[in-house]
């Protein structure tokens, strides 16, 4: 631990000494802002969504059916429609796919349980 400590602040030196900012001031604006309908209506489904989640050990829903709940629930007030799909980045979403069915047959097969020991 010492080490990496050490290097993370070799590297943040040389990254201050070789890659000097050019810019000497940042400043931010605030604009106050209300949201519309359609973001108010996807934070709910979300909020829903998470608190499905924490709660299936009591509500015995099960994790797959609380996951298809709010595509239903957005798609059918027209949040989001069939255009929207076509900028889903897909590399992405198939990675992350493939780590949770790697995940799932590691679990099932005890090999997870082998790597831990």
């Amino acid at each position: 631990m010492p080490f990496v400590i050490l290097a993370v602040l070799y590297v943040w030196l040389m990254v201050c000494v070789l890659h000097r900012p050019e810019v000497k001031e940042i400043r931010f604006s605030t604009q106050a802002a209300s949201l519309s309908m359609p973001p108010l209506t996807v934070e709910r489904i979300f909020v829903v969504t998470v608190l499905e989640w924490l709660t299936t050990r009591f509500t015995g829903l099960m994790a797959p059916t609380v996951a298809v709940v709010p595509i239903i629930l957005i798609y059918s007030p027209g949040l989001l429609d069939a255009t929207n799909i076509g900028q889903i980045n897909w590399a992405t979403l198939l990675l992350f796919g493939g780590g949770l069915l790697l995940w799932s047959k590691l679990t099932a097969a005890n090999i997870d349980a082998l790597m831990a020991e």
